[in-house]
Protein backbone atom coordinates (compact mmCIF):
# COMPACT_ATOMS: atom_id res chain seq x y z
CA UNK A 1 0.00 0.00 0.00
CA UNK A 2 2.81 2.35 0.86
CA UNK A 3 4.50 1.65 -2.46
CA UNK A 4 1.27 2.40 -4.34
CA UNK A 5 0.83 5.68 -2.48
CA UNK A 6 4.42 6.73 -3.09
CA UNK A 7 4.14 5.79 -6.77
CA UNK A 8 0.96 7.82 -7.15
CA UNK A 9 2.48 10.82 -5.37
CA UNK A 10 5.61 10.70 -7.54
CA UNK A 11 3.55 10.49 -10.75
CA UNK A 12 1.44 13.48 -9.73
CA UNK A 13 4.56 15.43 -8.82
CA UNK A 14 6.32 14.70 -12.12
CA UNK A 15 3.25 15.42 -14.21
CA UNK A 16 2.70 18.66 -12.36
CA UNK A 17 6.32 19.66 -12.92
CA UNK A 18 6.14 18.89 -16.62
CA UNK A 19 2.77 20.58 -17.03
CA UNK A 20 4.02 23.89 -15.60
CA UNK A 21 4.92 25.46 -18.96
CA UNK A 22 1.46 24.70 -20.42
CA UNK A 23 -0.08 27.98 -19.21
CA UNK A 24 1.60 30.52 -21.46
CA UNK A 25 0.25 33.96 -22.30
CA UNK A 26 0.49 35.26 -25.83
CA UNK A 27 -0.61 33.96 -29.17
CA UNK A 28 0.37 30.66 -30.69
CA UNK A 29 1.13 29.05 -27.34
CA UNK A 30 4.44 30.91 -26.95
CA UNK A 31 5.66 34.16 -25.46
CA UNK A 32 6.17 37.06 -27.83
CA UNK A 33 9.53 38.64 -27.02
CA UNK A 34 10.03 42.20 -28.29
CA UNK A 35 13.56 42.99 -29.43
CA UNK A 36 15.10 46.23 -30.67
CA UNK A 37 18.78 46.89 -31.23
CA UNK A 38 20.37 48.28 -28.11
CA UNK A 39 24.04 47.17 -27.92
CA UNK A 40 25.46 45.52 -25.92
CA UNK A 41 22.18 44.15 -24.57
CA UNK A 42 20.34 43.45 -27.81
CA UNK A 43 22.41 43.04 -30.98
CA UNK A 44 21.50 41.68 -34.41
CA UNK A 45 24.50 40.09 -36.10
CA UNK A 46 25.22 40.05 -39.82
CA UNK A 47 23.30 36.80 -40.23
CA UNK A 48 20.17 38.32 -38.70
CA UNK A 49 20.40 36.35 -35.42
CA UNK A 50 19.87 38.10 -32.11
CA UNK A 51 22.50 38.12 -29.40
CA UNK A 52 23.70 40.37 -26.58
CA UNK A 53 23.67 40.40 -22.79
CA UNK A 54 19.87 40.46 -22.45
CA UNK A 55 19.30 38.07 -25.34
CA UNK A 56 21.82 35.51 -24.08
CA UNK A 57 20.35 35.70 -20.61
CA UNK A 58 16.80 35.24 -21.89
CA UNK A 59 17.77 32.26 -24.03
CA UNK A 60 19.33 30.54 -21.04
CA UNK A 61 16.40 31.29 -18.73
CA UNK A 62 13.83 30.18 -21.31
CA UNK A 63 15.74 26.97 -21.95
CA UNK A 64 16.04 26.16 -18.25
CA UNK A 65 12.35 26.83 -17.60
CA UNK A 66 11.08 25.28 -20.82
CA UNK A 67 9.44 28.48 -22.04
CA UNK A 68 8.48 28.55 -25.75
CA UNK A 69 8.99 32.00 -27.30
CA UNK A 70 9.48 33.87 -30.52
CA UNK A 71 11.41 37.07 -31.18
CA UNK A 72 9.57 39.98 -32.78
CA UNK A 73 11.53 43.05 -33.81
CA UNK A 74 9.85 46.32 -32.88
CA UNK A 75 10.58 49.94 -33.68
CA UNK A 76 13.11 51.79 -31.50
CA UNK A 77 11.84 52.87 -28.08
CA UNK A 78 8.51 51.06 -28.49
CA UNK A 79 9.10 47.88 -26.48
CA UNK A 80 7.18 49.01 -23.40
CA UNK A 81 4.34 50.34 -25.53
CA UNK A 82 4.12 46.96 -27.26
CA UNK A 83 3.80 45.20 -23.91
CA UNK A 84 1.26 47.69 -22.61
CA UNK A 85 -0.74 47.32 -25.82
CA UNK A 86 -0.74 43.53 -25.65
CA UNK A 87 1.45 43.04 -28.72
CA UNK A 88 4.30 41.48 -26.73
CA UNK A 89 4.76 39.61 -23.46
CA UNK A 90 8.43 40.33 -22.81
CA UNK A 91 10.84 43.15 -23.72
CA UNK A 92 14.58 42.47 -23.75
CA UNK A 93 15.76 46.04 -24.14
CA UNK A 94 16.85 46.88 -20.59
CA UNK A 95 14.75 49.40 -18.75
CA UNK A 96 15.36 50.88 -15.31
CA UNK A 97 12.55 50.39 -12.86
CA UNK A 98 10.89 53.67 -11.93
CA UNK A 99 7.45 55.06 -11.17
CA UNK A 100 6.70 55.83 -14.81
CA UNK A 101 7.61 52.43 -16.26
CA UNK A 102 6.15 50.45 -13.36
CA UNK A 103 2.76 52.01 -14.08
CA UNK A 104 2.45 50.22 -17.44
CA UNK A 105 4.43 46.96 -17.12
CA UNK A 106 5.88 44.56 -14.57
CA UNK A 107 9.58 43.92 -14.14
CA UNK A 108 11.73 41.02 -13.10
CA UNK A 109 14.37 41.55 -10.44
CA UNK A 110 17.43 43.44 -11.65
CA UNK A 111 19.89 41.32 -13.58
CA UNK A 112 22.44 44.01 -14.46
CA UNK A 113 23.87 46.72 -12.23
CA UNK A 114 25.27 49.72 -14.06
CA UNK A 115 25.02 53.50 -14.11
CA UNK A 116 26.47 56.64 -15.65
CA UNK A 117 30.21 56.62 -16.28
CA UNK A 118 32.68 59.14 -17.63
CA UNK A 119 34.86 58.72 -20.69
CA UNK A 120 37.87 60.97 -21.30
CA UNK A 121 40.79 61.42 -23.64
CA UNK A 122 43.93 61.18 -21.45
CA UNK A 123 46.20 64.11 -22.16
CA UNK A 124 43.34 66.30 -23.34
CA UNK A 125 43.83 70.04 -22.83
CA UNK A 126 41.31 70.45 -20.04
CA UNK A 127 42.42 67.29 -18.23
CA UNK A 128 46.02 68.53 -18.41
CA UNK A 129 44.89 71.92 -17.17
CA UNK A 130 43.21 70.33 -14.15
CA UNK A 131 46.41 68.45 -13.40
CA UNK A 132 48.42 71.67 -13.68
CA UNK A 133 46.02 73.46 -11.36
CA UNK A 134 46.40 70.66 -8.85
CA UNK A 135 50.20 70.76 -9.04
CA UNK A 136 50.21 74.49 -8.32
CA UNK A 137 47.49 74.33 -5.69
CA UNK A 138 48.00 75.88 -2.28
CA UNK A 139 48.49 72.57 -0.35
CA UNK A 140 51.27 71.46 -2.69
CA UNK A 141 52.96 74.86 -2.82
CA UNK A 142 52.82 75.20 0.97
CA UNK A 143 54.60 71.86 1.46
CA UNK A 144 57.21 72.81 -1.16
CA UNK A 145 57.75 76.08 0.70
CA UNK A 146 58.19 74.20 3.99
CA UNK A 147 60.84 71.98 2.41
CA UNK A 148 62.63 75.01 0.97
CA UNK A 149 62.69 76.76 4.35
CA UNK A 150 64.01 73.64 6.03
CA UNK A 151 66.79 73.26 3.46
CA UNK A 152 67.81 76.92 3.59
CA UNK A 153 67.64 77.18 7.37
CA UNK A 154 69.66 74.00 7.97
CA UNK A 155 72.15 74.92 5.23
CA UNK A 156 72.85 78.35 6.70
CA UNK A 157 73.06 76.97 10.24
CA UNK A 158 75.52 74.18 9.36
CA UNK A 159 77.73 76.68 7.54
CA UNK A 160 77.68 79.03 10.52
CA UNK A 161 78.63 76.24 12.95
CA UNK A 162 81.24 74.50 10.78
CA UNK A 163 82.87 77.33 8.82
CA UNK A 164 85.88 77.78 11.17
CA UNK A 165 86.67 74.10 11.87
CA UNK A 166 85.62 72.27 8.71
CA UNK A 167 87.22 72.89 5.33
CA UNK A 168 84.14 71.50 3.59
CA UNK A 169 82.17 74.53 4.74
CA UNK A 170 84.95 77.07 4.75
CA UNK A 171 84.57 80.31 2.96
CA UNK A 172 82.46 83.36 3.34
CA UNK A 173 79.49 84.63 1.45
CA UNK A 174 77.77 82.51 -1.16
CA UNK A 175 80.61 80.00 -1.40
CA UNK A 176 80.29 78.87 2.21
CA UNK A 177 76.52 79.17 2.37
CA UNK A 178 76.28 77.30 -0.95
CA UNK A 179 78.21 74.39 0.55
CA UNK A 180 75.78 74.36 3.47
CA UNK A 181 72.77 74.40 1.15
CA UNK A 182 74.24 71.53 -0.88
CA UNK A 183 74.73 69.46 2.26
CA UNK A 184 71.22 70.17 3.60
CA UNK A 185 69.65 69.37 0.20
CA UNK A 186 71.26 65.94 -0.13
CA UNK A 187 70.48 65.22 3.52
CA UNK A 188 66.77 66.12 3.26
CA UNK A 189 66.32 64.13 0.06
CA UNK A 190 68.07 61.10 1.51
CA UNK A 191 70.78 61.08 -1.17
CA UNK A 192 73.60 61.60 1.28
CA UNK A 193 76.67 61.81 -1.00
CA UNK A 194 79.01 62.04 1.99
CA UNK A 195 81.26 64.64 0.35
CA UNK A 196 80.54 67.10 3.17
CA UNK A 197 80.33 65.90 6.80
CA UNK A 198 79.92 68.05 9.91
CA UNK A 199 82.81 67.71 12.44
CA UNK A 200 81.65 69.69 15.44
CA UNK A 201 79.22 68.45 18.08
CA UNK A 202 76.84 71.30 17.32
CA UNK A 203 77.02 70.57 13.61
CA UNK A 204 76.33 66.88 14.07
CA UNK A 205 73.41 67.71 16.37
CA UNK A 206 71.92 69.83 13.59
CA UNK A 207 72.51 66.95 11.14
CA UNK A 208 70.64 64.45 13.34
CA UNK A 209 67.77 66.86 13.84
CA UNK A 210 67.60 67.54 10.09
CA UNK A 211 67.52 63.81 9.30
CA UNK A 212 64.51 63.22 11.55
CA UNK A 213 62.79 66.40 10.36
CA UNK A 214 63.32 65.35 6.75
CA UNK A 215 61.51 62.07 7.42
CA UNK A 216 58.46 63.97 8.64
CA UNK A 217 58.55 66.57 5.87
CA UNK A 218 59.09 63.97 3.15
CA UNK A 219 56.09 61.99 4.44
CA UNK A 220 53.94 65.11 4.44
CA UNK A 221 55.10 66.03 0.95
CA UNK A 222 54.41 62.55 -0.43
CA UNK A 223 50.98 62.35 1.22
CA UNK A 224 50.02 65.78 -0.14
CA UNK A 225 51.07 64.92 -3.67
CA UNK A 226 49.19 61.61 -3.60
CA UNK A 227 46.00 63.14 -2.20
CA UNK A 228 45.99 66.25 -4.36
CA UNK A 229 47.45 65.29 -7.70
CA UNK A 230 48.51 62.20 -9.59
CA UNK A 231 47.74 61.18 -13.13
CA UNK A 232 46.22 57.97 -11.83
CA UNK A 233 43.69 59.86 -9.73
CA UNK A 234 42.51 61.78 -12.76
CA UNK A 235 42.45 58.72 -15.02
CA UNK A 236 40.53 56.51 -12.60
CA UNK A 237 37.98 59.24 -11.94
CA UNK A 238 38.59 59.58 -8.20
CA UNK A 239 39.12 63.35 -8.50
CA UNK A 240 37.43 64.19 -11.80
CA UNK A 241 33.85 64.15 -10.53
CA UNK A 242 34.34 67.26 -8.45
CA UNK A 243 35.72 69.10 -11.47
CA UNK A 244 32.81 68.40 -13.84
CA UNK A 245 31.59 71.96 -13.41
CA UNK A 246 34.85 73.19 -14.98
CA UNK A 247 34.70 70.86 -17.98
CA UNK A 248 32.84 70.75 -21.29
CA UNK A 249 30.52 67.78 -20.97
CA UNK A 250 29.25 65.73 -23.91
CA UNK A 251 25.93 63.87 -23.60
CA UNK A 252 23.56 61.99 -25.88
CA UNK A 253 20.15 63.53 -26.49
CA UNK A 254 17.41 62.06 -24.31
CA UNK A 255 19.80 59.83 -22.36
CA UNK A 256 20.21 59.52 -18.61
CA UNK A 257 23.51 61.36 -19.01
CA UNK A 258 21.66 64.30 -20.57
CA UNK A 259 19.28 64.40 -17.61
CA UNK A 260 22.16 64.15 -15.12
CA UNK A 261 24.08 67.00 -16.76
CA UNK A 262 20.98 69.19 -16.99
CA UNK A 263 20.10 68.59 -13.33
CA UNK A 264 23.66 69.45 -12.30
CA UNK A 265 23.71 72.59 -14.49
CA UNK A 266 26.84 71.35 -16.23
CA UNK A 267 28.23 73.01 -19.35
CA UNK A 268 26.97 70.35 -21.72
CA UNK A 269 26.79 69.80 -25.45
CA UNK A 270 24.04 67.45 -26.67
CA UNK A 271 24.79 65.05 -29.55
CA UNK A 272 22.36 62.85 -31.52
CA UNK A 273 24.40 59.69 -30.87
CA UNK A 274 27.18 58.37 -28.68
CA UNK A 275 29.43 58.03 -31.73
CA UNK A 276 29.16 61.74 -32.52
CA UNK A 277 29.83 62.56 -28.87
CA UNK A 278 32.97 60.40 -28.91
CA UNK A 279 34.15 62.06 -32.12
CA UNK A 280 33.81 65.46 -30.46
CA UNK A 281 35.80 64.14 -27.51
CA UNK A 282 38.59 62.98 -29.82
CA UNK A 283 38.65 66.35 -31.61
CA UNK A 284 39.00 68.19 -28.32
CA UNK A 285 35.61 69.90 -28.61
CA UNK A 286 34.54 68.35 -25.29
CA UNK A 287 36.43 67.17 -22.23
CA UNK A 288 34.33 64.32 -20.87
CA UNK A 289 31.47 62.15 -22.11
CA UNK A 290 28.81 61.07 -19.61
CA UNK A 291 26.89 58.00 -20.75
CA UNK A 292 25.81 54.52 -19.68
CA UNK A 293 28.78 52.57 -18.36
CA UNK A 294 27.92 49.29 -20.10
CA UNK A 295 27.55 50.96 -23.49
CA UNK A 296 30.86 52.80 -23.13
CA UNK A 297 32.65 49.60 -22.09
CA UNK A 298 31.15 47.72 -25.03
CA UNK A 299 32.24 50.39 -27.51
CA UNK A 300 35.73 50.45 -25.98
CA UNK A 301 35.97 46.69 -26.42
CA UNK A 302 34.76 46.91 -30.02
CA UNK A 303 37.39 49.56 -30.82
CA UNK A 304 40.47 48.44 -28.92
CA UNK A 305 42.63 51.05 -30.71
CA UNK A 306 40.62 53.99 -29.42
CA UNK A 307 42.59 56.22 -27.02
CA UNK A 308 39.44 57.02 -25.04
CA UNK A 309 39.35 55.72 -21.47
CA UNK A 310 36.24 54.74 -19.49
CA UNK A 311 36.63 55.77 -15.86
CA UNK A 312 35.42 53.25 -13.27
CA UNK A 313 33.57 55.71 -11.06
CA UNK A 314 29.77 55.51 -11.35
CA UNK A 315 28.07 58.90 -11.17
CA UNK A 316 24.48 57.66 -10.84
CA UNK A 317 23.83 53.92 -10.36
CA UNK A 318 20.93 52.15 -12.05
CA UNK A 319 19.66 48.59 -12.39
CA UNK A 320 18.32 46.94 -15.53
CA UNK A 321 15.48 44.43 -15.59
CA UNK A 322 13.40 42.47 -18.09
CA UNK A 323 9.98 44.01 -18.74
CA UNK A 324 6.90 41.73 -18.59
CA UNK A 325 3.23 42.09 -19.25
CA UNK A 326 1.39 43.07 -16.07
CA UNK A 327 0.34 40.03 -14.09
CA UNK A 328 2.66 37.69 -15.98
CA UNK A 329 2.55 34.20 -14.40
CA UNK A 330 6.23 33.75 -15.27
CA UNK A 331 7.55 36.53 -13.04
CA UNK A 332 8.41 34.47 -9.95
CA UNK A 333 9.94 31.62 -11.93
CA UNK A 334 11.99 34.09 -13.98
CA UNK A 335 13.22 35.85 -10.86
CA UNK A 336 14.44 32.64 -9.28
CA UNK A 337 16.23 31.57 -12.45
CA UNK A 338 17.73 35.00 -13.06
CA UNK A 339 19.12 35.09 -9.55
CA UNK A 340 20.75 31.70 -10.01
CA UNK A 341 22.30 32.57 -13.36
CA UNK A 342 23.65 36.07 -12.68
CA UNK A 343 25.42 34.86 -9.54
CA UNK A 344 27.34 32.20 -11.42
CA UNK A 345 30.94 32.48 -12.61
CA UNK A 346 29.82 31.35 -16.06
CA UNK A 347 27.59 34.41 -16.41
CA UNK A 348 30.45 36.72 -15.44
CA UNK A 349 32.43 35.24 -18.32
CA UNK A 350 29.44 35.71 -20.64
CA UNK A 351 29.25 39.42 -19.77
CA UNK A 352 32.99 39.78 -20.37
CA UNK A 353 32.43 38.69 -23.99
CA UNK A 354 30.65 42.00 -24.58
CA UNK A 355 32.14 44.30 -21.94
CA UNK A 356 35.63 42.97 -21.38
CA UNK A 357 37.02 42.06 -17.97
CA UNK A 358 36.37 44.42 -15.09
Amino acid sequence: MLRVFLGFFLAVFLCGARAAPAHIPGSGGSLTVAVEEFPPFVIRDQGGAWRGISVDLWKQVAHDLGIPYRFVEVKPDTSLACIAGGEADVALRPYPMNEETESVVDFTDAYFHTGLAMQVLPGGKSITRLMRQSVFSWPVLSVVGLVALLVMGAGFLIWFLERRKNASFAGSGWKGVGSGLWWSSVTVTGVGYGDKIPHTFAGRSVAVALMFASLVVTSIFTATIISVVTVKNIQDGSSLRGDLGKLRVAVVAGSAGDEFAAAGHLRRTVFPSVFEAQSALLRGQCDVLIHNEAILRYLAREDADSPLVVLPEILAPSNFSIALREGSPWREALNRQLLRIVRSAAWTESEAVYLGPM
